[in-house]
């Protein structure tokens, strides 16, 4: 990246002016025209052009593989937000920024700036958990905060923008809490709940054990009532780590899945629920004391 009067570059891209025009372009060399392209950023101060040159880059273009005492810290992770993180599910977003917004602020240097990847080491990271440990945060929530820069950096180094990344370090998780609702518990909050799709949502997690997101994507394509089966990965969806199994279906959750037309199971008036139920449980949970 150099910056002057006259000429800016980032991530491949440089300032340009059309003739006889005011407004920058982002601009490029394309190898199957050989010609330079312009698109215009619609601004014509070279400062705001630079800014606009930048933000642009960070959300839609790749950078190229740079050595990891190049490239910041805070690059690579607001790329992988801006590229990747913000079309999670709402819940997982929201983690993932939190997270990475915590760790931007505890991998910047005195001055404010952020340190690059090769100083994000072994002992970099130790210092960082200390930190975390002496503001409150516990061993769980310092883990997932890790996790969402360690995905980030997997993320550059999968896509070459990055020739190597730091090794991770160990971290203990969280003691688990443990409650086991007692079946009283159960339909005191069964009747607190005030919707239909919360209803649905609540029969189907005690049915499947499955994550809040495999639930939310669940259609009624993916049940096979004749083997009384449900497929919780969806057709087209890739497995990952945290697979989605086939379960059996039980007797309550055919009883309401039949009661779906089609479509995802948890629904208002037949549209998917985009957004997490936390609020109506939340409520149902505390009005069920």
């Amino acid at each position: 990246m150099s910056g002057d009067k006259d000429r800016f570059e980032y991530g491949g891209y440089f300032l340009k002016r059309r003739p006889n025009s005011r407004n920058w372009c982002r601009a490029w060399f394309d190898p199957a025209t050989r010609q330079t392209r312009l698109s215009s950023l619609g601004v014509s101060d070279f400062q705001e052009a630079k800014d606009a040159l930048i933000e642009w880059v960070l959300e839609h273009g790749k950078i190229g593989e740079t050595k990891a005492d190049k490239l910041t810290m805070a690059t690579v992770m607001q790329r992988y937000y801006l590229q990747r993180g913000k079309y999670l599910e709402p819940a997982s977003r929201n983690t993932q920024r939190r997270g990475l917004e915590i760790m931007t602020e505890n991998t910047a240097d005195e001055s404010g700036a952020s340190i690059s990847v090769k100083a994000f080491n072994i002992a970099k990271q130790h210092e960082i958990v200390r930190k975390l440990k002496d503001e409150g945060y516990s061993d769980g929530y310092i883990k997932r905060v890790f996790g969402t820069a360690r995905a980030a950096l997997n993320w550059a180094y999968k896509n070459e923008e990055i020739d190597t990344i730091p090794p991770p370090i160990a971290l203990p998780d969280s003691q688990a809490r443990e409650f086991v609702a007692t079946p009283a518990q159960l339909a005191a909050l069964w009747d607190e709940f005030e919707h239909d799709y919360v209803r649905m949502f609540f029969i189907l997690a005690i049915s499947t054990c499955a994550r809040k997101a495999a639930i939310f994507d669940l259609t009624k394509f993916q049940c096979d009532f004749e083997h009384n089966l449900i497929d919780l990965n969806p057709p087209g969806r890739e497995q990952n780590k945290k697979r989605r199994a086939r379960v059996p279906m039980t007797k309550l959750a055919r009883k309401w899945i039949e009661t779906v037309d089609a479509g995802p199971l948890v629904n208002i008036n037949g549209r998917r629920i985009k957004s997490n139920i936390d609020t109506s449980w939340d409520k149902a949970r505390d009005a069920a004391e």
